[in-house]
Order: C-alpha cells, then sequence, then structure tokens
C-alpha cells in the first residue's frame, strides 16, 4: 500500500482499518483488536470512531470466514497509536497523520471546486 493509499475512503468518511494497523505496526491483529476493546474512552467516543465490521478470510477446513474488523477515523487512530512503541511505529505514526492530513486537504478541495462549479 503505498503512502497515499494508507488512508480509506467512503464518500467524505477517511478511514483505516485494524487489519491495515495490525499488517503496517507488524502487530497481530488480535492484539490491535485487544488494544481497542480495550482503549478507556467514553462509549461516546468509541461509536463515533471505531466501527464494527468484518473481512472474509479463508480457511481451509472452512472456506471463507467472516472475521471482525474495525474502520477507525482520525481521531480514534490518535488514541490508539499511543499503545504503538517503538522507533518504527514512530514513522508510520507520522506517516498515517501525514497522509490524513493530504486526504483532508483533498476532500476540501473537492468540495470547495464543487461549489464553485455548480451555478
Amino acid at each position: 500500500m503505498a503512502d497515499t493509499q494508507l488512508i480509506r475512503q467512503n464518500g467524505n468518511r477517511l478511514y483505516v482499518t485494524s487489519l491495515d494497523l495490525s499488517n503496517r505496526f507488524e502487530q497481530p491483529h488480535k492484539d490491535v483488536l485487544r488494544d481497542i476493546e480495550s482503549l478507556d474512552c467514553s462509549e461516546r467516543f468509541r461509536r463515533r470512531n471505531f466501527a464494527l465490521t468484518q473481512y472474509h478470510k479463508y480457511s481451509p477446513t472452512d472456506g471463507q470466514v467472516a472475521m471482525p474488523m474495525y474502520e477507525i477515523t482520525r481521531d480514534g487512530f490518535a488514541i490508539l497509536c499511543m499503545c504503538f512503541t517503538g522507533a518504527a511505529a514512530a514513522r508510520w505514526r507520522e506517516r498515517y497523520i501525514e497522509a490524513y492530513s493530504r486526504a483532508e486537504r483533498a476532500l476540501f478541495l473537492n468540495y470547495i471546486a464543487s461549489q464553485t462549479a455548480a451555478p
């Protein structure tokens, strides 16, 4: 995944997935899920910034199996990434923050362009 693809977009919503973070920060996904679920934040913050969803993983015995995954906003990422330590983790935090900033700027510029192009 190139730096420009670190952040996913669905309409105006920007997010990363717990699976992406697991891969980038070289942490077992089950540990990332555990870290999210054990964050000491309000339920309101959790609902707004960590959307539980799923992905499908192939199992030789069961075929396609639905597995839990979170979609994480910028604010959720900011809280969660504090759990990841070390020099490599610091570099990835910086890259994600920069990628979020670029994606937000692009969304804003697209919005401005759509408003000025409208009759």
